[in-house]
């Protein structure tokens, strides 16, 4: 089994898209040791900017026997299934990031 921490952004519906998140991650994992939500503005804006989105960022750690292709796969997977298309991400709207930060060599 390798332990994985997995960080889930989205920057629209926060609440909701956060509940289904952890959800989707308990179904997929069993019962995931999730951290606390926290909010930050997106890096990218300037400090003044008024229109810079606000993201919702969560941590989980799973482990998992699949290998890591796989659990890349399975993430773009609940992406989608979260409503996350071209066309949204296109627009600035993201309903769901599900990023791999991978284990820190020993």
């Amino acid at each position: 089994m390798q332990e994985y921490t997995i960080r889930f952004g989205t920057n629209i519906n926060h609440q909701y898209n956060y509940e289904q998140a952890k959800r989707l991650l308990i179904s997929l994992f069993g019962a995931a040791d999730l951290t606390q939500a926290s909010y930050s503005r997106d890096y990218t804006a300037e400090p003044d900017d008024k229109k810079a989105k606000v993201y919702l960022n969560f941590y989980a750690v799973v482990s998992t026997a699949q290998p890591y292709s796989k659990l890349k796969q399975q993430l773009k997977s609940l992406e989608k299934q979260m409503g996350r298309t071209a066309e949204r991400k296109a627009q600035g709207i993201i309903d769901a990031d599900f990023d791999i930060i991978l284990p820190k060599e020993k």
